[in-house]
Parts: structure tokens; C-alpha cells; sequence
């Protein structure tokens, strides 16, 4: 599923609600941070009104996870998400955050600083991520530099997974090896390695030279990428349903009876067979493909063309989608540097299983948006 995440720049009264700040008296007694309505209730909690009505307006308790300045160590505690009859936005409110004994942390904060938060829950927010960037913090100054040049009117807005790609892009060694902005890549990196590639597996030894991946951690990555992976051959499957009589005769979903099989579905064009399979994410397109040796050899061998859906940022009813070029030639190429490097090594009994394509590296024929509109019309 796509993560709520969005850019607050912090105001002399947001900074209230840490309790160093509270006390020094220079900004009111608001005691809170304001999360504009058009970002954390249109964008992330459409129905959250309607469920704050029926709970009487009682606070959201959810659990806080504050990161940084810098790199200094989590504190988690309760806070509340609320709306007061006289509030024009929600506020993250509850007790003020102090600072952990013998810890000056919050002291270096200031207006114009930024929280990054990521929001976890699906109708309601039930936990919070909470980055602090400080100008005045030595690990925080480069990545604050960039993104104030790259939002510099920016209150708060939603950051998408290519956004945060960008800023570290941007941002690169001035980020300090271990600092939590870091982290918050890691769940592309993690639905990565969970499927065995390679790329994601070195980022997270870069990122988390000290800390590494738990095996819950792992567990849950593997557990996603493999909802993923369902979710989104249900997409496609209401997609190509709905397909049926307009651009193409008829269609199997092949993968839902026989879960060993080498495609997903089976599509029939002018009376032409299509092979397809569905490659599935909830980040961006560019994160990497993962392909079995059976997928390609009969992506390489089939009688009938064979093409790649990719799926990408897929929700419970909205995905995009990139279609691929026939890939019997890309595959056909890939199985033999395969074989070439096994022969020439000389190792026998060693086989390889899948390989790891980068999206780019593919030719796109077209590409498309998929809303389930049944869904829309009963809600």
C-alpha cells in the first residue's frame, strides 16, 4: 500500500509542543503541531471527519516515534491527534515532549526547521514517524539546505517515495551514514531483499552498518511484498474483466489456478494468445523486477509473444501500469550470459534461480492509470 508521508516546515508555535520550547514562552501556549487539512485529512484520512463524528470527537491515541535532530536515539511516547470545534486543521497534541534526561536535542530546533511524518493506519492515524531536521544540528545542515531549496514555500505536503529518492540524490554524503531520513527508503529497499535482490540487500548493509534488518522486520518485508503480489494481479484481473468485449476477446487468470506457472494470465487479441505477467509494487516504478529462470525461458521460448504488466504504486483499487514490449529477444539475452558464465566457469551442480532487471532497462510500450470505478460507485 502506498505510505502517508508528507513535509511539514515548523512554525515558532508548532515548536510548543516540545516542552524545552514551551518554557522558554516565546510563541504562545498552543502546545501542538498544526497538520494542514488539505494534506493530512483530503490526501492521507478523506473519512476522518465522518469517523471523528461517530466516535464523539474523542482524540486519536496513536504512538509516537520521534527520530533526530541528527542522529540521536528514538523516543517513543503517547500523543493524540485532535480537532477542536474552533481549529481550522488537526493538531498533533497530548503532553508536551520532553527531552530525554541529559539530552539537549530539541534545544538546536527552530522555525523553518522540518518534521518529516510518516502516518501509519488506514482510516485513522494509529501511529506516527517523526524525523526532526535541524539547520543548526552539524548532521542535519545538508539535507535541510536541500530541501528548503527544493520546497522553499512549502507548509506541508505529501513526499512521495521518488521525492525522498530525490533529496537523497541530491542531499548524498551530506546525509551521515546511519541518519534516520535514511530509513525512511528502506521499505523499497526491504521489499527488495526480501525477494533476494541484491541492490536492496547492499543499501540496507550501507544504511544499517550497525543496527541491521530483524528478522521481524524481514518476515513482515516478505509478508508485504507477497500481498503486494496478490493485490496486484487483482487489480489487473478487474482491469482486463472489464476489457473483455472492447480491446481484447477474452482472458484467464492462470496464476490463481496454478500457482507454479511460468505467466499470470492469458489474453486473447484478434484471436492471438498474450502471455502476461504481473510485476507488482506499492513504491515507485523504478524499483527493480524480479524474475524467475522459468519466467524467462518462457518469455525466450513461447510460441505466442509475452509481455511484462508492471504494476506500480498499487492501492486496494488504483495502480499504474506500464506495459512491456514482447520480451523474447531481452530475455533470450539474458539467459545467455546465464548459461555462458555457468559453462565457462565450469560449475557444475550450481544453477541459478531468478534474476533482478531494472525497469529502465526494458522498452515500455504504453502506460496507463487502473481505477477499479466499481468500487467508486458503491462507496
Amino acid at each position: 500500500m502506498s505510505r502517508k508521508i508528507a513535509l511539514k516546515k515548523l512554525t515558532l508555535s508548532d515548536l510548543t509542543i516540545f516542552e524545552y520550547h514551551y518554557r522558554q514562552g516565546k510563541a504562545g501556549n498552543q502546545k501542538s503541531i498544526n497538520l494542514n487539512r488539505n494534506i493530512f485529512e483530503k490526501l492521507f484520512y478523506p473519512n476522518l471527519t465522518a469517523v471523528a463524528e461517530e466516535k464523539d470527537w474523542e482524540p486519536f491515541i496513536l504512538n509516537l516515534t520521534i527520530f533526530g535532530p541528527g542522529n540521536s536515539p528514538s523516543q517513543v511516547l503517547p500523543q493524540k491527534i485532535i480537532k477542536g470545534g474552533t481549529y481550522k486543521n488537526w493538531r498533533l497534541n497530548g503532553k508536551l515532549i520532553p527531552t530525554p534526561d541529559g539530552d539537549e536535542r530539541y534545544q538546536v530546533l527552530d522555525a523553518g526547521d522540518y518534521a518529516i511524518m510518516e502516518f501509519v493506519g488506514a482510516a485513522w492515524p494509529t501511529q506516527m514517524k517523526m524525523t526532526m531536521v535541524a539547520a543548526n544540528h552539524p548532521d542535519d545542515a545538508g539535507l535541510q539546505s536541500v530541501l528548503k531549496n527544493l520546497y522553499p514555500s512549502v507548509r506541508m505536503k505529501e513526499l512521495s517515495l521518488e521525492e525522498l529518492a530525490e533529496v537523497e540524490k541530491q542531499a548524498g554524503h551530506l546525509i551521515p551514514n546511519g541518519h534516520p531520513f535514511r530509513d525512511l527508503l528502506d521499505s523499497q529497499d526491504l521489499e527488495d531483499a526480501a525477494q533476494g535482490g541484491i541492490e536492496g540487500f547492499q543499501n540496507l548493509r550501507k544504511r544499517r552498518r550497525a543496527r541491521g534488518v530483524s528478522q521481524e522486520e524481514l518476515r513482515k518485508a516478505k509478508k508485504a511484498a507477497e500481498n503486494i503480489g496478490h493485490l496486484g494481479e487483482e487489480v489487473l484481473n478487474q482491469y482486463l474483466s472489464e476489457q473483455v468485449g472492447h480491446s481484447i476477446e477474452s482472458y484467464q487468470w492462470v496464476a490463481s489456478e496454478n500457482a507454479i506457472a511460468p505467466y499470470d494470465f492469458e489474453v486473447i487479441i484478434n484471436g492471438d494468445k498474450l502471455l502476461i505477467d504481473a510485476k507488482s509494487t506499492g513504491g515507485p516504478f523504478t524499483n527493480p523486477l524480479h524474475v524467475s529462470l522459468a519466467e524467462l525461458r518462457e518469455m525466450a521460448e513461447s510460441e505466442h509473444p509475452y509481455k511484462i504488466y508492471r504494476l506500480y504504486e498499487v492501492k486496494e483499487d488504483y495502480a499504474k501500469l506500464a506495459i512491456s514490449t514482447p520480451m523474447a529477444t531481452v530475455a533470450a539475452s539474458i539467459l545467455a550470459c546465464v548459461d555462458d558464465s555457468l559453462k565457462n566457469n565450469a560449475l557444475s551442480g550450481v544453477s541459478v534461480d531468478s534474476v533482478s532487471i531494472r525497469p529502465e532497462t526494458i522498452k515500455w510500450e504504453e502506460e496507463r492509470v487502473i481505477e477499479n470505478q466499481e468500487s467508486d460507485e458503491t462507496e
